[in-house]
């Protein structure tokens, strides 16, 4: 086949302090049953070798070296703006990839041009018959931000091999929508950087679809070893992202059930004794409110310009999936 006879993909890897992972994830991923693509990797100042690990055993990738932890989605932004494909591909450091995961995801993109993001099937990368609790058979969320996994931790049976449309997703994505809604919003440092850009997707009426012939293995963090923040940055973007996303009259429907949700959370971990978490969710609220001038900016940019009603862009979305939910679970289990 040759190599031009298909539209150019640029890989982008974002890796902090991987270095563990990065043998079995560029291994398969220049592996991959594509004909046109390019790597870049991209190092938010890792301190454990990680760059001279590629430069020695990966001369052919680009590598752009950061002086600090910029965050998922700064770093992305590099990438996007380094890059030279007609479309962009996201992967974790800790992933390996199925040869072919990448040809299903061209030929969606390829079929349909109101089709502006995909994602295939993420399976665990140590036990492959289940999937994986982070990204699954597509991903949601409801109402009031809160995610929702399709599939997480169920056993891979076939139950999701038909293609859907997904509220959001990571792994590929047209450039050109790039030029249609920005890049990702660096205020979000970590976590929901990707939901907040293919919600601004959405509204431009383009669509985002789960493609089940793509597989990918995922690590995912060790148990014990997610952030220390991980609760101030969900509770943080997850309101940002509704600020800046829905409209006024949205927002105030929402906002009971959200500041409900605020309470309760606050309260379980109160009652557990886990006042890091009760600290981090004090403190999200605060930061969006010292910084709401600068949301309320991208809000009024955003609804300025969108086309898709809120109706419309709900009726993707799922059924209340936040801590009184969650909460009644773990008491039935």
């Amino acid at each position: 086949m040759i190599r031009n006879s298909l539209p150019k993909v640029s890989i982008i890897i974002v890796n902090h302090n991987g270095l563990e992972h990065l043998k079995a994830c560029l291994d398969s991923v220049l592996k991959t049953e594509y004909p046109n693509f390019e790597i870049i990797f991209i190092d938010n100042k890792s301190t454990d070798n990680s760059v001279k690990f590629v430069e020695k055993s990966y001369p052919s990738i680009k590598i752009i070296r950061n002086n600090e932890n910029l965050g998922f989605g700064a770093a992305a932004n590099l990438g996007i703006t380094s890059s030279s494909g007609k479309y962009i591909a996201f992967l974790n450091e800790d992933v390996e990839v199925d040869r072919n995961w990448l040809t299903p995801l061209v030929e969606c993109m390829e079929s349909n041009r109101n089709i502006a993001v995909c994602e295939g099937k993420m399976l665990h990368f140590f036990n492959r018959k289940f999937f994986d609790s982070a990204n699954g058979a597509g991903r949601f969320i409801d109402k009031f931000g809160n995610v929702f996994v399709r599939g997480g931790e169920e056993i891979d049976q076939g139950q999701y091999n038909k293609s859907v449309k997904t509220f959001y997703a990571l792994t590929l994505f047209r450039r050109t929508i790039f030029q249609e809604v920005g890049l990702f919003d660096t205020k979000f440092f970590l976590y929901y950087e990707e939901t907040d850009l293919c919600w601004r997707i959405r509204l431009k009426s383009f669509e985002i679809v789960y493609v089940p012939s793509s597989i990918i293995y995922h690590k995912g963090p060790k148990k014990g070893k997610t952030s220390s923040n991980r609760s101030y940055h969900f509770t943080r973007n997850k309101l940002m992202m509704l600020i800046k996303n829905y409209s006024l009259k949205s927002l105030i429907c929402v906002f009971p059930i959200l500041l409900f949700d605020l309470v309760l959370g606050f309260a379980v971990f109160f009652i557990g004794g886990d006042f890091n978490r009760v600290l981090n969710i004090i403190k999200a609220p605060f930061w969006v409110v010292i910084n709401f001038k600068k949301i309320w900016i991208d809000h009024q940019r955003i609804q300025l310009s969108r086309i898709t009603p809120d109706k419309e862009i709900q009726s993707i979305m799922i059924k209340y999936n936040g801590v009184l939910k969650l909460l009644l679970r773990k008491i039935a289990s």
